[in-house]
């Protein structure tokens, strides 16, 4: 356990909050707070030092020393406002994320290849996370007539697995600095001015009208990457109608 890894957990555990109680307060997931209490990932960067002195109510320069960041009283009350500045940024940049993500916060499938443009290989690295980036992208490049099945199924599931909202949201908020979280946001909002999210929602909808036969030859019709049956598409578009109709 590092010296600041030993201090944390004894400034936790005498504020009497648990693992749980503190990463939802601060915005880490409490398996990831362990570690860093345990001394298997190193102290977090001066953004979420912030919000763990807040909420542990430590002089955020005690918490920076502990952390092997010396400065005096003055520079960490600047240190401080500016990364509460930053925090705006990774609020507007979480913002832009759902709206490629389901509600379990994977990417929508036709946005992968985009998000990992944006982001692969620019966030902490998991478990096999290196050797998934340097494959998915020979993937990338590969035309789609060229790729099997089970390349396809592996591609899908482990960018699920390695980029997703969670993911990120606990990078960008812990490690990234403020130039690179403006870096994402900006590429970010040039994907939402380049595509719209629900533009192919929005035209079905526009044109329910039409018979099923005329929508299923128009459309393809897919949850989570996997195409959806005939009887599913007719149950969904009989729903759609249904909705549309109270409009």
């Amino acid at each position: 356990m590092s010296e600041f890894g030993k201090f944390l957990k004894e400034s936790r555990e005498a504020k009497g909050l648990s693992l749980t109680d503190l990463g939802e307060q601060v915005g880490i997931n409490h398996s990831h707070l362990s570690r860093i209490e345990n001394g298997v990932r190193p102290a977090p960067k001066t953004p979420t030092l912030v919000k763990l002195a807040n909420a542990l109510n430590i002089p955020l320069p005690l918490l920076l020393e502990k952390a092997n960041v010396n400065i005096d009283n003055e520079q960490a009350e600047q240190l401080g406002q500016i990364h509460s500045d930053s925090n705006g940024v990774v609020e507007r940049i979480l913002d832009l994320l759902k709206k490629f993500v389901n509600d379990e916060g994977f990417f929508l499938s036709k946005y992968h290849a985009e998000v990992f443009n944006i982001f692969g290989g620019k966030i902490v690295s998991e478990d096999g996370q290196l050797g998934f980036n340097k494959w998915y992208g020979t993937f990338l490049q590969t035309g789609e007539d060229d790729r099997s099945k089970a390349d396809e199924e592996y591609a899908y599931s482990e960018f699920n697995k390695f980029y997703n909202y969670r993911t990120i949201k606990n990078d960008i908020t812990n490690y990234n600095s403020t130039d690179s979280n403006e870096k994402f946001l900006h590429e970010l909002q040039t994907l939402i001015k380049n595509s719209d999210p629900y533009q192919n929602e929005k035209e079905l909808v526009s044109n329910i009208e039409l018979s099923d036969e005329e929508l299923l030859n128009r459309f393809s019709f897919s949850f989570e990457g996997k195409p959806l049956s005939e009887k599913e598409i007719k149950r969904l578009l009989a729903y759609i109608r249904v909705e549309h109709s109270l409009d």
